[in-house]
């Protein structure tokens, strides 16, 4: 028992909680505060001081037609790494923000991309969506993954996961979401700690397109390493310096060593709306500029992918409004 407003219940994963689904006929949109917290879900924002958050919100609490216990498997075959934020990278396309003092949410709102394999080449072609927040030691996330139609997965069956939801504290292994998301399905994800200062995250995602949304997940930071190995010096604080909104060319562990695998064809992927929250300490609260906002211009910096050649660009990234991302050719 955490308190008296919440409960977190087991889930197949030690260290992975969620929190009880909410009755049939809840409304999260007319909920009050107490209910919110008692189910996990987001803080309704001060409309009065975040009116754009607190609608942002609003729509998308107006959305959810139902809330589903998420089924939670652990998928060490695929990682999704962190960086710096650089203008340029080999895995990543999208944006990227530095704190001096530390996000404490992150959200991101997206179309599952169609991915395809470029020209009919061979080979493993992968694109995943993401939003995170990272440090210099670990990286709290959740997203989307797509795999065109390949070879049939010897781990997890003929389907091969082409699409499927998930979230990962790195260095600790990837855990997919039993929430069905398919190729122009819309999904919204919200990172945020338990409590403020809290080490535990919480993940809440939802599936526009389907009106389902999954019991938040809470997430203990990660002990082992997505090759078993004990993480040294542990983890003990949820990441929060830096806020990412990625597509990414993940990858797949092969021998204990994770190895990008290349981009596919992904066309246009755009995030529709973001956002990150920063909170200073010192001060007991919000500081006056504490919202950061996809395609408001903010002090962030947009990373397009190259090629190994650190020239031959794969995938550029532009606010406008939004964060859009083009495909530009094969890795």
């Amino acid at each position: 028992m955490l308190d008296r407003e919440r409960r977190l219940l087991e889930t197949e994963i030690p260290g992975h909680f969620i929190f009880e689904v909410p009755p049939h006929g809840f409304s999260p949109a007319r909920a009050s505060d107490t209910e919110l917290r008692r189910y996990g879900l987001p803080h309704r924002p001060d409309p009065k001081k975040f009116p754009k958050q607190a609608r942002l919100w609003l729509h998308m609490m107006n959305r959810i037609k139902r809330f589903v216990k998420p089924k939670l498997t652990l998928r060490p075959d695929v990682v999704h790494a962190g960086g710096d934020a650089t203008s340029t990278s080999s895995i990543w396309a999208g944006l990227t923000a530095n704190s001096a003092l530390a996000y404490t949410q992150i959200w991101g709102t997206w179309t599952v991309p169609q991915a395809a394999t470029p020209g009919g080449a061979a080979g493993i072609y992968k694109c995943a969506m993401w939003v995170g927040l990272q440090d210099g030691q670990s990286l709290f996330q959740a997203g989307t993954d797509c795999t065109p139609p390949v070879l049939p997965n010897p781990t997890f069956g003929s389907q091969n996961d082409q699409c499927f939801a998930w979230y990962e504290w790195f260095p600790g292994p990837a855990v997919q979401i039993g929430l069905e998301v398919l190729p122009g399905h819309a999904v919204g994800v919200n990172l945020e700690p338990l409590e403020i200062g809290s080490s535990q995250g919480v993940v809440s995602m939802i599936n526009y397109t389907t009106g389902l949304a999954i019991t938040p997940i809470v997430v203990s930071p990660p002990t082992q390493s997505l090759t078993g190995g004990t993480i040294s010096p542990p983890i003990t604080a949820l990441p929060s310096k830096q806020a990412d909104w990625i597509l990414e060319r993940n990858a797949l562990v092969i021998n204990g060593t994770a190895v990008p695998q290349a981009l596919a064809d992904f066309g246009i992927a755009s995030f529709m709306f973001g956002g990150a929250v920063e909170f200073d300490a010192t001060n007991g609260g919000k500081t006056t500029q504490d919202l950061l906002t996809l395609g408001e211009n903010d002090q962030a910096t947009l990373i397009n992918m190259v090629a190994a050649d650190n020239v031959t660009l794969i995938a550029q990234a532009e606010e406008q409004p939004g964060l859009v991302i083009f495909y530009s050719g094969p890795t």
